[in-house]
């Protein structure tokens, strides 16, 4: 009998178990990679297959595997890493602030000097290192334009107290390059002309300086003829007009910048008070009326009232004009009683005794060869004098005006032919 050979048919348990291992494979993905959806190349997980579901195969989904917790961990703590990384910074500013300044500078100084080269050509042939300088203060240009404007002022403000027949109605007045050096204005006598200088600082106004030269121009020649030899003549007479110029209107401005003060307000007298300040005392002293009559009018008795004021605030000083006074007062009387009492005056007004000759009205060759005893006795009878006299002792000795200090000195010399008593004794 023919026995076939034995073969290994399927049962229905190797078939449960053959199952099971496709199944767990099927589980675990197939070798050859899966098709990825669209919605994972945006950045998203991507999705299981897409085979038959069942109980095996929702659990192994729903318990991810090691491998892909740790890629998930990895890929968080990268995105965390990158939010937490610094912004890039921005790039430093290049924009040096000195550099820029002083570009900047350069256009302003192109344009000013441009405007000025165009409008004013002469200029920068003229005085080229002025008219650089002007352009780069931001300096006024002044026109005839601000003399009239000045001399009109002037006119409207105090012509009422000016001659008609003035000197100043026919004098020049020229824009000119042809001035000195920081001078802003100039009124010459001597060839009666106004200069106002084409470059006024920006603090002040063409007008204004034209004003102030323009009333030099109007002050009578009897007011300037009787205080020009004078120590405080030129204290005097700028005071007065810078004083009178301030009280003029203020010219229109373009810029709502303040006129800066006068350069003469820097002007001080021994007192402390500034060449204006004591101007304008003189003109508390005898009234604005009185003044102006005087200084434009050259009316006689104002000028004597503005003389005897100003010997009372104006520093008392000793003055050749004063001991030639002096010798000429007492040529017939009195010499000697002037001198020692204008040694005391001094030395009651805090000054030493003047070194000059002394004319031989005294014994003694000069005023300083008094002995001290005699000076202390000739300031006590001087102090005496003058509570008795009042302002004729001080006109007598220290008026600026020459024709008020004479009729002054005569009414005091017979004052002391009365009462002094000589202190330096005779040689003889």
């Amino acid at each position: 009998m023919r026995t076939e050979p034995v073969l290994n048919k399927p049962t229905l348990n190797g078939i449960a178990s053959t199952a099971q291992a496709a199944a767990s494979h099927a589980v675990e993905g197939p070798i050859s990679p899966a098709p990825m959806r669209l919605d994972a190349a945006q950045g998203q997980r991507p999705l299981p297959p897409m085979d038959a579901p069942s109980s095996l195969r929702l659990r192994a989904s729903a318990a991810p595997t090691g491998e892909e917790t740790h890629a998930s961990t990895a890929t968080s703590g990268s995105t965390a890493t990158d939010e937490a990384a610094p912004a890039p910074a921005r790039q430093a500013s290049t924009i040096n602030p000195i550099k820029l300044f002083a570009q900047m500078m350069v256009g302003v100084l192109s344009l000013t000097a441009g405007y000025r080269a165009a409008r004013f050509p002469g200029d920068f042939a003229k005085d080229p290192g002025g008219s650089l300088w002007a352009a780069i203060n931001l300096d006024h240009r002044s026109s005839p334009a601000d003399l009239t404007q000045g001399n009109h002022t002037v006119l409207e403000r105090y012509g009422a107290y000016i001659p008609k027949d003035s000197g100043c109605f026919k004098a020049k007045a020229d824009v000119t390059h042809d001035i000195p050096s920081g001078v802003a204005g100039q009124w010459n006598f001597k060839t009666r002309q106004v200069k106002l200088n084409p470059n006024i600082a920006l603090g002040r106004h063409p007008a204004e300086v034209a004003g102030h030269e323009f009333i030099h121009c109007y002050t009578h020649p009897e007011f300037r003829d009787r205080h020009i030899n004078h120590p405080h003549w030129k204290a005097l007479n700028e005071g007065l007009t810078t004083h009178l110029t301030e009280k003029l209107p203020e010219p229109k401005r373009l810029l709502p910048i303040a006129l800066d003060k006068d350069p003469y307000h820097g002007f001080k007298l021994t007192t402390g008070d500034s060449w204006p300040d004591a101007a304008k005392r003189i003109e508390g002293a005898v009234g604005e009326d009185t003044l102006l009559k005087a200084f434009f009018g050259g009316d006689d008795d104002a000028i004597s009232e503005v003389a005897k004021a100003a010997a009372q605030i104006y520093p008392r000083l000793a003055s050749s004009r004063t001991e030639q006074e002096l010798y000429r007062a007492g040529m017939m009387r009195g010499s000697q009683q002037l001198a020692e009492c204008y040694a005391g005056a001094l030395l009651a007004s805090g000054q030493p005794l003047p070194e000059s000759w002394s004319r031989n009205m005294l014994p003694v060759f000069s005023f300083s060869d008094m002995q001290p005893e005699q000076a202390k006795k000739a300031q006590l009878q001087a102090e005496q004098s003058h509570e008795r006299m009042g302002i004729i002792f001080d006109a007598a000795f220290f008026s600026p005006d020459l024709k008020t200090q004479r009729q002054a000195l005569g009414m005091l010399r017979e004052d002391l032919l009365m009462h002094w008593e000589n202190v330096v004794p005779d040689k003889g």
